[in-house]
């Protein structure tokens, strides 16, 4: 059970990462 929340927390982690980098190359241009 730890094992899969740690996974699914790295998951959504690396999600919001890749949402902030979207942003970010929104604002470039």
């Amino acid at each position: 059970f730890l094992k899969k929340n740690h996974i699914e927390f790295r998951f959504s982690k690396s999600k919001v990462v890749r949402f902030l980098d979207c942003l970010r190359h929104l604002k470039k241009q």
